[in-house]
């Protein structure tokens, strides 16, 4: 597994998707890489927007290659959502959005709650 923190800051979704991109890059195909950098660059835009952290406090992206699968984790201290209202929000063009596609591109995504907070997504190979 690979870990690297970052700081609650909005420089950091640019600086998770460069950290994904280099640590997957010749381990999946160009549209694998791809989806897994949006959707890493989507989780952590919701911790740094919504966890409620200071701009020092951490935010962690782990990611684990398997054998036939990326499992990518995105783990806050910030409190955490009630994921039954998530869905029913509204969205329009300025967001709402970065859940409903993580469901859409992963093949497997759920949250744990409890602290830290924690929401991931996994992607075949």
């Amino acid at each position: 597994m690979s870990e690297q923190a970052l700081q609650a800051r909005p420089v950091t979704i640019a600086d998770a998707r460069r950290y994904a991109r280099d640590r997957l890059h010749g381990l999946l195909g160009p549209d694998k890489l791809a989806d897994v950098q949006l959707l890493t660059s989507e989780l952590v835009t919701n911790a740094v927007r919504h966890a409620g952290l200071n701009e020092e406090d951490a935010v962690n992206l782990e990611i684990y290659v398997g054998t036939d699968t990326v499992h990518v984790a995105v783990v806050d201290g910030g409190a955490g959502f009630d994921f039954s209202k998530i869905l029913d929000e509204p969205r329009d063009a300025r967001g709402g959005w970065g859940l409903v596609l993580v469901g859409k591109v992963s093949d497997r995504w759920g949250i744990d709650a409890s602290p830290p907070h924690t929401v991931w997504f996994e992607i075949d190979r």
